[in-house]
């Protein structure tokens, strides 16, 4: 006996699924509003909302399931030259980016996430690319007011990291005892020691200086998605986290980060 086909409760879907994930890309990409999109398709507010709402969880889920962390030998066979002029043994270039949040109502939410660097309130997450050009790791967003060196201790990165590991960082990041407690190798520009820099110094921190513009890089690409480059709403910040997540893995999407010259593409 054939069984009978059950009806779904609720109404009737009236997008397929490509539509829905389009509108998705959308809303992240030009950051329209809800009313916008609304009278674009055709849609009521409510049924965008759970659209928007529903593709965010499951992108976040798919995304994070990519199995993106590079192994060594891969970033060793594929690391682009700028980065093994620097150290062979290279494995992430870290920085902390900040989002901007309308200010909250509560006082202590207000204190905790306000950024005295960027003299707004803010959140604030820490982003490793790998050598080879693309995001690999991005943490869980924190308060404005947390420092980058809490960020990195707390987030897990550097117990991912194995021994004789190498980051590169800004030298605003004073992680150098975690780094030695386990085995791993810092990469930043020299401290001022004496009334001015040594000649060797001066190309060290040049060269690095030179190396981190490509995270730079990256960060800009992911706030090229617009719904994280402007002031984020209060009643958006319960998903800002995985918004946030979301828009640095779909960062690896836009294509590589440094052009490879026609030599070295693969035939």
């Amino acid at each position: 006996m054939m069984k009978r086909k059950r009806n779904k409760c609720g109404k009737t879907r009236t997008s397929t699924p490509l539509e829905e994930f389009f509108l998705t890309l959308v809303r992240l990409r030009k950051h329209l509003s809800i009313q916008h999109m609304a009278h674009l398709y055709g849609m009521a507010e409510s049924t965008i909302c759970i659209i928007l709402n529903t593709w965010v969880i499951f992108l976040h889920k798919i995304l994070r399931r990519m199995p993106i962390w590079p192994s060594r030998e891969h970033i060793t066979a594929n690391m682009l030259p700028c980065f093994k002029e620097c150290d062979s043994n290279l494995r992430a270039i870290i920085d902390c980016t900040e989002i901007y949040i309308e200010t909250p109502t509560d006082s202590w939410a207000q204190r905790d996430t306000f950024s005295n660097y960027k003299h707004h309130n803010t959140a604030k997450g820490l982003l490793a690319i790998s050598p080879t050009g693309h995001v690999f790791w991005c943490s869980t967003l924190y308060a404005g007011r947390t420092s980058d060196n809490t960020i990195v201790r707390h987030s897990g990165f550097l117990d991912r990291l194995q021994e004789e590991d190498s980051i590169m960082a800004d030298k605003g990041f004073d992680i150098q005892e975690d780094c030695s407690e386990r085995g791993i190798g810092l990469v930043i520009p020299p401290f001022l020691r004496n009334i001015q820099f040594t000649h060797l110094e001066l190309d060290s921190t040049r060269e690095i200086e030179t190396t981190r513009v490509h995270i730079e890089q990256d960060v800009r690409r992911v706030k090229e998605l617009n719904i994280i480059s402007e002031t984020v709403p209060v009643t958006n910040c319960p998903q800002l986290n995985r918004i946030y997540q979301v828009c640095c893995y779909l960062a690896n999407f836009t294509g590589p980060l440094i052009a490879i010259p026609p030599t070295n593409r693969t035939k």
